[in-house]
């Protein structure tokens, strides 16, 4: 069974932008299984990201907490690489612009998971994106769009 780590920018579109429940009910029971089957989490560092917005997906997120972790040693362990690897992931001109970032990539690392991102790659560019961090490590990444395709999800 695969387990899914999701960015800030797939939560901001599953509760949003793009999915809200009002018109996709079905999908949110759907993520919400995955979730009771602990198949989806995130990383606190997302949750700290939503948290500074405190709106809609924040409140979202407040209600499920227990998906965000990431805290063992082995995430931590494996966050050093990812910096080690791709120095320039976090976006230090920016505050806290992708901290989140390294933690999903080193969390998926260390659950054999899959990161789900709304994010497009950029190779080259001065920050590394998240689908390119994910890339440089050796860590599928998808869309909300390719988690559904993946569960076999249709409406």
């Amino acid at each position: 069974m695969t387990i899914y780590v999701v960015d800030t920018s797939s939560l901001i579109d599953l509760v949003w932008r793009r999915y809200g429940k009002s018109v996709f009910p079905s999908l949110h029971e759907l993520v919400d299984r995955l979730i009771d089957e602990e198949r989806l989490v995130s990383h606190d560092e997302v949750y700290k990201e939503v948290e500074r917005i405190d709106d809609e997906v924040f409140a979202w997120c407040k209600a499920r907490r227990g998906i965000f972790g990431g805290l063992e040693p082995e995430v931590m362990l494996n966050v050093r690489r990812v910096l080690e690897n791709t120095p320039h992931v976090v976006d230090s001109t920016r505050t806290r612009k992708n901290a989140a970032d390294p933690w999903l990539v080193a969390q998926a690392l260390h659950l054999r998971g899959v990161v789900v991102t709304e994010e497009r790659g950029n190779p080259g560019a001065a920050h590394a994106k998240l689908p390119d961090v994910c890339r440089t490590e050796g860590v599928a990444c998808i869309g909300l769009f390719g988690l559904m395709q993946r569960e076999g999800w249709s409406f």
